[in-house]
């Protein structure tokens, strides 16, 4: 009979962005790295990435918010911001640039994690978005513009987070 050993884990202080007094964690990659939402000095909240030091502020799409919701072994980030018009917007973070990925034709998507696991880096990245009409779809990234997915009862597919 074989015994498993008990994992261990280490509980790790992340810190908060410069001026700011809170931080929630969302992702976490194979390597430790981990994504989410803190508050800046001037109150905002903004999607950040810890790969070992100081979290560093990814910004925005130009409005006040953005949160981080997952990441992969590649260190490219997903999330959803504030653009300047007060729309949120999916976007991809990757070698230092955040890119809005747009929507369906509406007003609002956001990207909730990659397919197939956040260790994948071929995995596209799947979330919602609104379509021109108003209704909500699923939808997928290849780290370019949103894609529909379709729907399967002809009605709005809603993705938890």
């Amino acid at each position: 009979m074989s015994t498993l050993a008990t994992p261990s884990y280490t509980i790790t202080a992340l810190g908060t962005l410069p001026g700011g007094t809170q931080s929630v964690a969302h992702g976490i990659n194979a390597l430790g790295w981990v994504v989410g939402t803190a508050d800046t000095a001037d109150g905002d909240f903004h999607a950040f990435l810890s790969a070992g030091g100081p979290l560093l502020d990814l910004g925005t799409l130009g409005g006040k918010t953005s949160t981080a919701t997952s990441l992969n072994a590649a260190g490219q980030v997903i999330g959803q911001s504030e653009t300047a018009t007060a729309a949120l917007h999916a976007f991809l973070y990757s070698a230092r640039v955040m890119t809005d990925l747009g929507t369906l034709g509406g007003s609002n998507s956001a990207l909730h994690g990659f397919a197939r696991g956040a260790g994948d880096r071929a995995a596209p990245a799947v979330g919602s978005a609104e379509t021109v009409g108003g209704a909500t779809r699923a939808a997928l990234s290849n780290s370019g513009p949103l894609q529909d997915l379709g729907d399967l009862l002809g009605g709005d597919l809603f993705l938890e987070q």
